[in-house]
């Protein structure tokens, strides 16, 4: 009888120890820190607006002794926001837990699965509102691929003779102008920061301010900005059953505005997130993604049913307190 092969002192098995999964760190997710969320007790509400025009006037005047106080006038408004539920749920059948390897981990798959669902669905509703149109914080920008933009136009910053610290600085001082707050944040997603950490005048910052390399703190820090916040996320835009297409979720568009992380009676932002914090019974909310996670037993369908959702609306909230600049980069 010959030796034994490796057939017959290993059969192949899949590990208990090692898995692949894919999925997106938190870190690459703007919508956080660029629409704060606002926790709220009701599915749809109102919320007052103190009028801008009033608060801005030089309204004090000159008093004689004894004359009367120029009296002074406030306008109160109301918005709205209405949360939508976007909820999905994996259905764990017995027949699977049951067998399952030691390797797989069902349920445990289920609840990270839910978690970066909901990740890339507040990514996507808040890169429809920041990286759009409609912001009156200063008119819109648009980038082109040449040396001589017209009005409401600049030269793209891939362009070694473009100007994206002008372009930004004059962003930042218009919002101020527009809404008396001087914006503090800069959102764009990674293919412009690509090109902006290889710009000239990035590198020369770097060069004579920082033994590091490039980074969105460091710019930030050059532009008296709290934030820049650079969105990597991506997700599959493709049908399903279809090969996956992965798309970034912000592309060349870049957001210039300032944003409150507070929630308080006397805010001002150009973006926040209001969450509908159900009732105890209904489950606890994630403070990150805001998503509600379930696990209850079927016992008609015999399995477990692992269930997320959100409540959420991601909503403009002062108009002039953003501006907009579409194509800063070549989408190549």
């Amino acid at each position: 009888m010959g030796s034994p092969t490796a057939v017959d002192v290993h059969q192949a098995s899949p590990l208990d120890n090692f898995a692949i999964a894919y999925q997106q760190a938190q870190t690459e997710f703007a919508a956080p820190r660029g629409a704060p969320s606002v926790p709220v007790p009701h599915k749809s509400d109102s919320y007052y607006i103190w009028g801008k025009a009033l608060e801005f006037q030089d309204g004090l005047k000159a008093r004689a002794p004894g004359g009367d106080f120029a009296e002074l006038s406030q306008s109160l408004s109301t918005g709205s926001y209405a949360c939508v539920q976007y909820a999905g749920e994996r259905r764990l059948a017995d027949e699977m837990v049951d067998d399952e390897d030691p390797g797989v981990k069902l349920e445990q798959s289920a609840v990270r699965f839910l978690m970066h669902q909901a990740l890339i669905r507040r990514e996507r509703m808040w890169a429809e509102k920041a990286l759009a149109t409609g912001w009156t914080g200063q008119t819109d920008q648009t980038g082109v691929d040449s040396d001589s933009p017209s009005t409401a136009e600049f030269s793209q910053w891939q362009r070694g003779g473009s100007d994206p610290l002008g372009v930004l600085e004059q962003a930042i001082d218009a919002v101020g102008t527009s809404c008396g707050r001087r914006a503090n944040t800069i959102a764009f997603g990674r293919r412009v920061w690509r090109r902006l950490k290889q710009h000239a005048d990035v590198k020369d910052i770097v060069k004579h301010t920082s033994p590091d390399a490039a980074s969105p703190e460091l710019l930030a820090k050059y532009l008296e900005v709290a934030q820049v916040i650079v969105s990597g996320a991506v997700y599959n835009s493709a049908d399903e059953g279809q090969d996956a297409s992965m798309t970034r979720i912000a592309d060349t568009a870049v957001f210039v505005g300032y944003i409150d992380p507070e929630v308080t009676l006397e805010s001002m932002s150009a973006l926040k997130t209001f969450v509908w914090m159900r009732k105890a019974r209904a489950g606890q909310y994630n403070p990150v993604t805001g998503m509600r996670l379930r696990s209850f037993y079927d016992d008609d369908k015999e399995a477990t049913r692992v269930r997320g959702d959100i409540f959420q609306d991601v909503k403009v909230t002062c108009a002039d307190a953003g501006c907009y600049f579409a194509s800063a980069v070549a989408s190549s």
